[in-house]
Parts: C-alpha cells; sequence; structure tokens
C-alpha cells in the first residue's frame, strides 16, 4: 500500500497561481501538506454535473455551501480540493482549496468499508458556511476545472487496461470472479469485456441504471446480483 501512503500532489495544483504553487503545491510534494479531492455527494457519484456544492461570488470572494461524500484521505488531508458550482450551474464546475482548518469545516462522519485502504473516506457536512470565506480567486487556477467527459473516462480506463503486465495477466486468475459495470458508466464497455475474455471463470454483469458506482447508485440491484453469484459458487 505505499503508493497511497506516498504524497502524490493532484495535478490541477500545478495551474494554480503563484501563491497557491507556494502555499499548497511545493509543501504537498515535499510531504508536509496532504491534500484530498472531494467531488461525490449523496446523489451524485458518478454524474458530477449533479453536484449539489456551490459557490457564490460576494465582494470579489467565493463562498461556498454543501456537503461531500467519500473524500479519500480526508482524515489525513490538512487541506481539500472541492469540486463545486459556480451560481450553482453544472455549467460552471470550479475547483475551490480548502482550508481543513477553517471553522466551517467538520466531519460528518467516517463510514467503513471492506478494503484495506491505508486511509479513510470520511464525509464532510457544511464545508464552508455562506459567510465563510473559502479563499482567494484567479484566472490561471480556473484552468484547472475538471470537466468528466465520457472520453476522459474511456481514456483512463484504456490507459489502466493497458498498464504492463495487466492484461497479460489476467488468464492467472483461478477462481470464479465476478465483474460490475453500470451500464451508463461512460468508461469503455471494451475495458469491461476483456475481463470477461479473459478471466478463466468469469461472471460480467451489466446493471442496467448506475453509472461509474453501481454499488452505491443501484444497492438493492447490485447486491441482489452478488448474491445471486455468490450461491452458484459456494466456498469449498
Amino acid at each position: 500500500m505505499l503508493w497511497a501512503a506516498v504524497w502524490h500532489p493532484a495535478i490541477p495544483l500545478r495551474e494554480g497561481t503563484a501563491a497557491q504553487v507556494r502555499d499548497y503545491l511545493i509543501p504537498s510534494c515535499q510531504g508536509k501538506r496532504r491534500g484530498a479531492y472531494a467531488i461525490t455527494e449523496e446523489d451524485a457519484g458518478s454524474d458530477p454535473r449533479r453536484v449539489q456544492t456551490r459557490a457564490d461570488r460576494r465582494n470579489g470572494r467565493y463562498y461556498l455551501s454543501g456537503e461531500k461524500w467519500f473524500v479519500t484521505s480526508g482524515d489525513a488531508a490538512d487541506y481539500l480540493i472541492v469540486h463545486a458550482h459556480v451560481d450553482g450551474n453544472p455549467d460552471k464546475p470550479t475547483l475551490f482549496l480548502v482550508d481543513k482548518s477553517l471553522p466551517g469545516v467538520r466531519i460528518k462522519r467516517i463510514p467503513k468499508f471492506m478494503h484495506t485502504y491505508v486511509f479513510e473516506h470520511p464525509e464532510f457536512r457544511s464545508l464552508i458556511p455562506k459567510n465563510m470565506l473559502s479563499g482567494e480567486t484567479g484566472e490561471e487556477y480556473r484552468k484547472s476545472f475538471l470537466r468528466n467527459t465520457p472520453q476522459t473516462y474511456s481514456d483512463t480506463a484504456e490507459a489502466l487496461f493497458t498498464m504492463p503486465d495487466l492484461s497479460d495477466k489476467l488468464h492467472r486468475i483461478a477462481v470464479p470472479t465476478w465483474v460490475c459495470y453500470g451500464a451508463d458508466d461512460p468508461g469503455p464497455m471494451a475495458y469491461s469485456e476483456a475481463y470477461r475474455k479473459n478471466i478463466p471463470d468469469c461472471t460480467l454483469c451489466l446493471l442496467k441504471g448506475p453509472g461509474h458506482f453501481p454499488i452505491w447508485d443501484s444497492t438493492e440491484s447490485f447486491l441482489s446480483e452478488l448474491f445471486k453469484f455468490l450461491d452458484a459458487h459456494p466456498v469449498k
């Protein structure tokens, strides 16, 4: 799990203003600070356009309000990179740097997951009350807007699957394997088909409706299909 423990600053930080590079990027590269990307919300998992966290500009500054779920490494981070919509407009997705030390930032809860990731995935409530300053803005940092499109998901998935020593080793998986995808996942279906084709005993499940996170987007259907698979493949 070394890859999760070492610091790896978010790429958008390199597009920050001189002050943001000085205060966030450089210390993050030195291991003196750690950031966490906050995008997911209760009703916005796979589709970032459904994000409700908003940024309102008043007197030349932005004020944020909202709630973020499953912020990976949010417990260890000392600042958040918050995906919000300016004026509540999904056509204005923007990233904001928010220090966790601000009095308006508080953890709602820390859900538990069945994995061994080093850090937690806390949920933050009332990120920044509307009377709490969120930080400076600048045109240079606005270049770091993230607009998640089907193409960006596809490019990422393709890059992951074509990494060296990955696809040519799938045939070594010697146990029944269940792969579940949301039919509306913007990632390429060829990615899931590659698993089905290369893993000897693989069951591919495509759920209608969910996007990138079927376990959250369609929990009941996900669990129903998973239990069917487990019942058909009892542990010997």
